[in-house]
């Protein structure tokens, strides 16, 4: 290179040929690599060297959408804000306007997109050069559909496996249903719009509500008829228990006449069905199907039929409580007194306790008298020796029976008997005590059997046979 020039002298002519080898040894020397080369030409006033414009690179942030194939779009040149808080503000900060932003990808850009750019001297246009960030992740709480939370990063540890990168970001739903949600712990997928530099999480299929794909347990915040639809809440597993997580939801029983009622409080299972905002139930918690229990009171025919029951046992369903009022629907345990042992049922289309089994009183028993009976004694103590067709009796029990009046002496009584005479008597449900419908006298002899007693005497509550 060097003998090549000193061949020259001052003022002597540079032929166009000579100075092209000159240029390209020149370049061969810096390697330099643009296509154009150092470019030469040959002017009035002499020889014109021009060096090519470099490729420029630069941070914008997209003032307009840029369409497919657009070539004219507009941007802001993005530098550093020294004043900015490094993790708390925006460290960028417009510093010029651009123009000549171009589409190379047959793509669109959406405005406020911060990108890359480079600036090409040949066609004399900005090209935008897509920005594409992602993470994987665990939740660290619930995210609940359209909420945000923050979510641990995770990375290689460099030899395979995924370590905890003690990094949390705060990420952002787009896609759950509305009222589902994620759990803590849950493994995600992050990525980052380039328009408003929030992370999104990525959810798998089951979790998009496509139609029959996913349950969802809830809980009711108000009642649920037959039929008809209750507000909930979206309830989910947070690695220990169900968690009652606040994100209201609306389900609803869409059977016919209607499978699922309830009350606040009470959890099930919903599934989404094709584009319909609510959820259709598949399972509910219920109230105990049946229960056991002791009576708290006479039924008694001239009631509602309603009593209470103090609860022992129950099956099939939840706690109902220690008390719960029971019906008598069919009105056959009118006779019932407090103390009987008592079942029922759950009617759902009813909303109540339906009484299926309950003690009742013998509505004959064969007694024997522990003291004088007299004529004057409205009722007397006796010991239960027998009784038919009942289960609230038991032999060797004390029980209370009543003396009919004489109808002819109204402070007068009808039977009298002495002291372990035998006797019988009728229960009456409306007045709820025994009737005494016979007594033995020391001259007549014991009936064999309540069948021959039936049909020796007339068994009526109000006025039997007297034998003395």
């Amino acid at each position: 290179m060097s003998r090549q020039i000193d061949q020259f002298k001052g003022m002597d002519p540079l032929t166009s040929g000579r100075l092209n080898e000159l240029v390209d040894t020149l370049n061969r020397l810096q390697h330099v690599t643009t296509s154009g080369g150092i470019r030469s030409s040959e002017l009035a006033s002499g020889t014109h060297l021009m060096m090519p414009k470099a490729a420029q690179w630069d941070i914008v942030e997209l003032s307009q959408h840029v369409d497919a194939g657009q070539l004219e779009a507009q941007a802001e040149r993005m530098e550093r804000d020294y004043n900015a808080l490094p993790g708390v503000d925006d460290v960028l900060i417009s510093s010029e306007p651009l123009s000549h932003v171009m589409d190379h990808m047959a793509s669109v850009w959406l405005a406020g997109s911060r990108l890359v750019s480079v600036w090409i001297p040949n066609s004399q246009h900005r090209v935008p050069i897509p920005c594409f960030n992602w993470h994987i992740a665990k939740l660290n709480g619930i995210l609940i559909s359209g909420s945000t939370v923050s979510a641990r990063l995770w990375s290689d540890s460099g030899s395979g496996t995924l370590v905890d990168s003690g990094i949390d970001v705060e990420v952002n739903d787009w896609q759950l249903p509305a009222g589902e949600s994620l759990a803590i712990g849950t493994p995600v997928v992050l990525l980052q719009h380039i328009v408003d530099r929030k992370w999104y999480v990525l959810t798998n299929s089951s979790a998009t509500g496509v139609a029959g794909t996913s349950l969802t347990r809830f809980e009711l915040t108000s009642s649920l008829s037959l039929g008809g639809s209750a507000s909930a809440n979206l309830v989910v597993w947070d690695g220990t228990n169900y968690v009652n997580t606040g994100g209201a939801i609306t389900v609803r029983d869409y059977t016919s006449p209607g499978a699922w009622r309830g009350e606040s409080g009470q959890q099930g299972w919903a599934t989404t069905v094709g584009d319909r905002a609510d959820y259709e139930i598949v399972w509910m918690e219920r109230l105990a199907e049946r229960i056991e229990g002791t009576l708290n009171n006479d039924m008694g025919y001239l009631t509602s039929g309603v009593g209470s029951v103090s609860v022992s046992s129950f099956f099939r369903g939840l706690d109902p409580g220690s008390t719960v009022d029971v019906y008598d629907t069919q009105g056959r345990y009118g006779a019932a007194l407090a103390g009987a042992k008592t079942q029922a049922t759950w009617n759902d289309r009813l909303n109540h306790y339906e009484i299926t089994s309950c003690e009742l009183p013998a509505s004959h028993v064969r007694f024997t008298v522990t003291g004088w009976l007299a004529t004057t004694d409205a009722s007397k103590s006796v010991i239960v020796r027998h009784g038919w067709d009942g289960m609230a009796v038991v032999p060797g029990e004390e029980i209370v029976v009543y003396n009919q009046p004489d109808q002819s002496d109204p402070v007068m009584y009808i039977f009298e008997g002495e002291q372990g005479a035998t006797g019988t008597a009728t229960f009456d449900p409306q007045w709820k005590r025994y009737w005494i419908n016979w007594v033995q006298c020391p001259s007549q002899p014991q009936p064999d059997s309540y069948v021959s007693l039936q049909q020796q005497y007339a068994l009526s509550p109000q006025g039997a046979e007297v034998y003395a």
